[in-house]
């Protein structure tokens, strides 16, 4: 399998945080290849038709020129960015589980969850769940997005790699994390996650991401709270902080209650 983390070639800051945070990914077994992102500034983003953010424009093709470059190599090829946090029960996992036994185009090791509805059924799930061993699980009817660390079949390249080219060649209109869960959603791809999740995002490095806002900080807290290895305690405490920075007719607002409810010891069963 071959492994890429993408980072902008001039933010060594986060190079160095996703190295400090995945010191055992220096393993000549483990190791995963810097992939130098497409900024903002590049002529290709400037020419894309979107109506997205330029800095979303480039994440976008970062992800694309990344699978473009690695198309022909024979392996299935995972993808994280910077801001990602693997532990050694990632990889453990990974190459525990014949993935290839398996029908799919992509397997995510994390999703953000953005419906009530799901978070309770996983949260319910994952109280039956091993805390060791992670399962596949069909996204197929979540309402999820993610492109922070996900697998790529070396079956579905090419299928994925035209379908992101048919796109290109028109108006893009949602970032790359929307646009896994639309492919999903319309049956172009079929999508799995490992549950629990064997990798999360990492809040400091996120916090200086594209996507960084008071609301998404509480959909990270669900994240972080379907990691196979959840600290409570701490999660206890970032998401008091959090509930009152939301007007209550804020959907962030109903979010951050309902997962302070979780964390709550009577209802999470811990």
């Amino acid at each position: 399998m071959e492994k890429f983390y993408i980072n902008v070639k001039s933010d060594v800051i986060r190079k160095k945080e996703f190295e400090k945070n995945n010191k055992y990914i220096l393993n000549k077994n483990n190791i995963f290849k810097r992939f130098c992102a497409i900024t903002p500034q590049n002529e290709k983003v400037r020419n894309l038709k979107s109506n997205l953010l330029p800095l979303e424009r480039s994440i976008f093709l970062s992800h694309y020129e990344l699978l473009k470059q690695q198309l022909k190599s024979n392996s299935h090829l995972w993808v994280c960015e910077d801001d990602t946090y693997l532990d050694k029960h990632t990889i453990n996992t990974i190459n525990n589980i014949n993935i290839d036994a398996y029908d799919w185009d992509i397997i995510f090791t994390d999703v953000g969850i953005g419906d009530i509805s799901n978070m309770l059924f996983l949260f319910d799930y994952k109280k039956k769940a091993s805390k060791e061993k992670s399962i596949l699980i069909d996204l197929a009817k979540f309402r999820f997005f993610c492109a922070n660390s996900y697998i790529i079949n070396k079956n579905s390249k090419k299928k994925l790699l035209e379908i992101y080219e048919k796109n290109i060649e028109g108006i893009i209109n949602c970032p790359v994390d929307l646009f896994f869960q639309k492919l999903t959603k319309n049956g172009l791809i079929k999508s799995l996650c490992f549950f629990p999740f064997i990798t999360f995002s990492n809040f400091k490095t996120t916090k200086s991401g594209v996507h960084s806002n008071r609301e998404t900080d509480v959909f990270l807290f669900f994240k972080k709270l379907m990691y196979h290895n959840s600290n409570l305690n701490e999660l206890n405490n970032r998401i008091d902080k959090h509930e009152h920075k939301y007007p209550r007719d804020n959907y962030a607002h109903s979010i951050s209650r309902l997962i302070g409810m979780m964390l709550n010891k009577e209802f999470s069963g811990h």
